[in-house]
């Protein structure tokens, strides 16, 4: 069984997972488009659980052969990280 990172204070797998990303691969991209810093923080994700979970997805594509659900998290993370680590909190169309 793979290594699942920790979840913020107070709410449960589920839950956490639903918020946000959803569930499929729709939903993963859906939340590329939309998420917003203030979101992340209100899910109390910071940059380091950011790191977390984007390397065990990162980890999971690569096991599952490039799952596109898996893949979709990944750049899901990536932009949640990008959106943690920017100092212009009020750009949310970034490349």
């Amino acid at each position: 069984m793979a290594f699942v990172p920790p979840i913020p204070a107070g709410m449960s797998l589920p839950e956490f997972s639903h918020r946000l990303w959803g569930i499929g691969l729709e939903d993963a991209e859906e939340r590329l488009k939309t998420i917003t810093r203030a979101e992340i923080v209100e899910l109390g994700m910071n940059i380091e659980l950011t790191q977390w979970w984007l390397e065990f997805y990162k980890s999971e594509s690569m096991r599952e052969r490039g799952l596109p659900t898996s893949a979709a998290r990944v750049k899901l993370l990536e932009r949640c990280y990008q959106l943690l680590t920017t100092s212009d909190h009020n750009v949310e169309n970034l490349e």
